[in-house]
């Protein structure tokens, strides 16, 4: 049974301009603002997710998820986490649910948790999660030109 052990973790804030505005329930957005955590484990393997609260659509904002996040990290480093998706969905986010955090938080969590068990294999996410992947897929026209 393979286990992670994540060793460190940091949290990055960004704030990307949008090529055009658009609107979500009244609010105008004209960037994307989120945070980027990184978890590593002994070997120097990272894995990286992300929280984006859009306002408008999200219930929290990106102070909300900074301040769960700053709390809940340490409480993952030490921690033994089977490679596993049922263990990893059974062992560390009930711990998630049970403090509370917001979904913008809890995936960030889930994503860099997964990515980091995708980099330990040398897999991509997609190989880790589906026997079927494509090769490529598109990113957010708002950001990219055509």
């Amino acid at each position: 049974m393979d286990l992670l052990t994540i060793e460190k973790f940091d949290i990055y804030r960004y704030q990307l301009p949008l090529k055009e505005t658009f609107s979500v329930k009244g609010h105008k957005i004209a960037q994307r603002e989120g945070l980027v955590i990184m978890l590593s484990d002994k070997d120097g393997k990272e894995g990286i997710g992300e929280a984006a609260p859009l306002p408008g659509l999200s219930l929290e904002n990106i102070e909300t998820v900074l301040k769960e996040l700053t709390a809940f990290l340490p409480k993952l480093v030490g921690k033994k986490i089977t490679l596993d998706l049922k263990a990893i969905k059974d062992i560390i986010f009930p711990q998630a649910h049970s403090v509370f955090l917001k979904p913008s938080t809890r995936s960030a969590i889930d994503m860099a948790i997964l990515n980091l068990w995708a980099n330990r294999a040398d897999k991509n996410l997609a190989q880790i999660l589906s026997e079927e992947t494509l090769a490529q897929i598109r990113i957010d026209g708002l950001m990219q030109e055509e």
